[in-house]
């Protein structure tokens, strides 16, 4: 029996971890034992008493894993840097896709692509030589006991886990590289870790659907999958095809238990501008200021993209600062966790986040008196994982890409009533809600609000009154 609570975030999960990621430095992480196992076991083999013979083969075993371990690293410098030149050839064209690439059929049979599968074939059989030296120190190390080793068993143990490692990286490589797998998706992306540039690949599975029915729920005598956001415009059938459940699983859907309509005013300006226009930022800092000043702050906004958030923040520190109220962002000001003690111990603060403040944010009650939507949550349409399962449907947008933001939007809109004494105001400042024709689908799937008009000059004030 398996409950899975917070069950939107299933696909997702599933997804992390049934896919990979091998980056440049990933060779380094896994041979890092390496110098240390050697050393000690070249200490060991030099100690008094040990037949010559012994210390003939522990040196013949140990120098072949240190000298393939040198050529290894010269293969590896050369594999990633036919990706690097594999992306600039790409860009150079019509396909520049920013920090990530997925790699499609086209792409593999392109020339760039050729250099890089001969790389990586090169990069294989130094992967294969060097799993079968270690696998060499690991059966000496096994079957020949060296008194002077400090503790053997362990070492026995590590150049398993070494060899393991080696062979887990060739293989993710052959998959992506070698022989890729129809359902799998394939990218490569540019990342920051710890401020430095990298280059990894990636490997996901394209539908989870089949390996959660077949591997987890018909292995189970019932699964029960809960949260409160599952559903989209009163049914459960987006959700079930993501995962695998099956058309005879039992159902329920309950209401909230919370009156929406006594406790949330819902304010859309009308007068927003649409979210690609030149005064969208100056929009949201307008309504955030009045938000602010007239609840005393008390008001936190979600974002869909740091670079907006970064916007926002700038401009609206100065008018905020004038009302001695503080803005706090995420990333700028401190982590989620930081900035949710930080709004608990002083609420006269108008609160920044982006994606980990869109769900499982719990702050006192009383505390939230206005939560604003800046955007409706699309997913980066960009995005290799998106983009690769976007093509599984015949109308992308309306059967994948609404869906899911719309349970995204849910998620949000769940964070200011926590319980039956929260009151306070939503404003949603994304005119597509109302003026395309997919944004009702997000007005039915949230709990029926008191709505009423409002523009840019009087949110501010509808929200004092609400709650006054």
């Amino acid at each position: 029996h398996l409950i899975i609570d917070e069950a939107h975030n299933l696909e997702d999960e599933a997804t992390r971890q049934l896919g990979f990621s091998v980056s440049q430095d990933k060779l380094d992480e896994i041979w890092e034992p390496q110098t240390r196992l050697t050393t000690q076991i070249r200490q060991a083999s030099l100690a008094e008493g040990l037949a010559s013979a012994i210390r003939q083969e522990a040196e013949n075993t140990v120098s072949a894993v240190e000298t393939e371990g040198a050529k290894l690293r010269q293969i590896w410098g050369r594999l990633w840097a036919e990706v690097e030149r594999f992306q600039a050839n790409q860009k150079s064209g019509t396909r520049d896709n920013g920090q990530q690439m997925l790699i499609t059929p086209q792409l593999r049979g392109s020339q760039s692509w050729s250099d890089l599968h001969l790389a990586w074939e090169n990069l294989d059989v130094g992967l294969n030589r060097a799993s079968q030296n270690i696998g060499n120190l690991h059966r000496f190390l096994d079957s020949t006991q060296l008194p002077a080793a400090h503790d053997q068993p362990t070492l026995v143990l590590e150049t398993a886990n070494l060899m393991d490692g080696v062979e887990t990286m060739r293989e993710e490589f052959s998959s992506i590289l070698g022989n890729p797998i129809d359902d799998d998706i394939h990218w490569i992306s540019n990342d920051q870790i710890r401020g430095n540039p990298t280059v990894s690949l990636n490997s996901a599975p394209l539908d989870i659907s089949g390996t959660l029915a077949a591997e987890l729920f018909q292995h189970k005598d019932s699964v029960v999958l809960t949260s409160a956001t599952l559903s989209t415009e009163g049914h459960f059938e987006y959700f079930k095809a993501r995962v695998g459940v099956g058309s005879d699983s039992e159902e329920l859907l309950v209401g909230s238990p919370f009156d929406y309509q006594k406790s949330a005013l819902l304010l859309i300006p009308e007068d927003m501008p649409p979210p690609n226009s030149d005064q969208y930022v100056d929009a949201m800092v307008k309504v955030l200021t009045d938000l602010g000043t007239t609840m005393n702050g008390h008001t936190m906004a979600l974002f869909t993209s740091y670079a907006s958030l970064r916007a926002v923040a700038q401009r609206l520190r100065t008018p905020l600062m004038g009302q001695n109220l503080q803005v706090l962002a995420q990333s700028i000001d401190g982590s989620a966790q930081q900035l949710m003690t930080r709004f608990a111990e002083e609420p006269n603060s108008v609160l920044l986040g982006t994606a980990s403040f869109w769900e499982g944010v719990d702050l006192p009650s009383g505390l939230l008196k206005a939560l604003v939507l800046t955007r409706l949550p699309f997913a980066v349409p960009t995005d290799p994982v998106v983009m690769a399962r976007s093509n599984q449907y015949d109308n992308p947008f309306s059967q994948f890409s609404v869906p899911q933001a719309v349970l995204r939007f849910r998620q949000g809109f769940g964070r200011l009533i926590r319980n039956k004494e929260d009151r306070g105001t939503i404003v949603i400042m994304d005119n597509r809600i109302t003026g395309k024709s997919y944004g009702s689908s997000f007005l039915k799937s949230i709990p029926p609000c008191t709505l009423k008009p409002s523009n840019l000059t009087n949110t501010g004030q509808l929200a004092s009154q609400w709650i006054a």
